[in-house]
């Protein structure tokens, strides 16, 4: 995993799920991205994309077109996800407790500041559809992590309900 605080500017807020620690399945991988940039100074629509790596299958929900497929619930310390593609159809919930998590203050080069809000003892649940005719799809599997996966939130305001660390992040 490389790490994703590159570039001139953060942008405004993400959500982001990390997991390669599923019970009985030690070689499947998920990460899953819901973010929101900038363009000409404002916000966009969030651009997400998720990847599954299991049963030596990888799905990918990446397009842009079949955004509106898309289905997600998101608070502090949670994250629900749905996505469709051809071949699958994919529903998950990462979620952790406030008390799990520790918030970072990130500073952009330009000097604006962000705060990142994560916890690596996170639940992930994932729950696999395949299609079967036409548009219809059947349960084959369930999947999961507990207090194995990285959930993290970023925003521009500081959470006033979890701790910071004593450390800040500068991007140079």
């Amino acid at each position: 995993c490389q790490s994703h605080t590159w570039g001139r500017k953060h942008v405004d807020d993400w959500v982001w799920v990390h997991c390669n620690a599923f019970e009985r399945n030690p070689g499947t991988v998920f990460e899953g991205l819901a973010a929101r940039p900038r363009k000409a100074g404002r916000k966009l629509v969030p651009i997400q994309t998720l990847l599954l790596r299991h049963r030596g299958e990888e799905h990918r929900f990446t397009r842009l077109r079949i955004a509106e497929q898309w289905k997600r619930k998101l608070g502090m310390g949670y994250w629900s996800f749905e996505a469709t593609n051809t071949r699958v159809h994919m529903e998950g919930v990462a979620q952790c407790r406030m008390r799990d998590m520790l918030q970072a203050e990130y500073v952009d080069p330009d000097g604006e500041p962000l705060f990142c809000i994560n916890s690596e003892v996170a639940n992930l649940k994932i729950r696999l559809f395949r299609r079967t005719h036409g548009i219809r799809y059947r349960h084959v599997e369930t999947i999961n992590s507990l207090g194995a996966a990285h959930l993290e939130h970023a925003a521009r305001s500081r959470d006033p309900e979890v701790p910071t660390g004593f450390f800040k992040l500068k991007n140079e």
